[in-house]
């Protein structure tokens, strides 16, 4: 971090860096002397779009819509740059090849359907037993023949403490993955996608 390399030159400030390293490293659920701390790793969530054809130079990509800040300006910050160089305004979604304009409607719709899989494939998956490991048999039951109960198998761990962080990853939280796509629609304004989104959050009664 730019700020401890900085003032911890002077050890008249070396105490308050440390404890304001802390303290932000707090704010962002990050313990001290973790991985992603120590070696500079990203903390932030992973979403990559995979294979987004361009369609000027047919060119595949992956679209990372977390991390790209291109991908994450506000729309009116670009309008206004537009405005002020008396162009007109363009979306901030580039080919990284050929700086044509990728299709917004398609990647919106990639994403609803993206949203839909993971939701079906979180319903449909099996349980399983705490104690036995035994795989639940019963639609209706709630515990184990061994009493033990019974545990979710995807969606319900933090991507932190997976090796694919990536939140397309079955393992991954699936409410925290749903509410992404919901605020995404809405900073982008793809009203389809974040409807859907809202709609898959009640559903699962968040």
């Amino acid at each position: 971090m730019i700020y401890n390399h900085v003032f911890s030159l002077d050890p008249a400030f070396e105490l308050n860096a440390s404890r304001l390293k802390k303290n932000l490293l707090r704010l962002i659920h990050q313990q001290e002397f973790s991985p992603e701390v120590m070696e500079g790793k990203d903390p932030g969530l992973i979403l990559v779009i995979p294979d987004v054809i361009c369609e000027k130079c047919q060119q595949c990509q992956d679209v990372d819509i977390c991390r790209d800040d291109s991908l994450n300006s506000l729309p009116l910050e670009f309008e206004a740059k537009a405005q002020l160089y008396g162009q007109a305004a363009r979306p901030a979604w580039r080919c990284k090849v050929c700086d044509f304009d990728l299709s917004l409607a398609r990647i919106e719709k990639r994403l609803i359907d993206l949203l839909n899989r993971r939701v079906v494939t979180y319903q449909m998956q099996d349980l399983k037993c705490v104690n036995c490991k035994m795989v639940a048999n019963s639609l209706m039951g709630s515990r184990c023949q061994c009493t033990g109960k019974f545990e979710q198998t995807i969606g319900n761990m933090s991507p932190e403490k997976l090796t694919n962080p990536n939140l397309l990853n079955q393992m991954t939280d699936i409410r925290l993955f749903v509410r992404l796509l919901r605020n995404f629609g809405n900073l982008h304004q793809m009203r389809m996608l974040q409807d859907s989104a809202e709609k898959m959050l009640l559903l699962m009664q968040v």
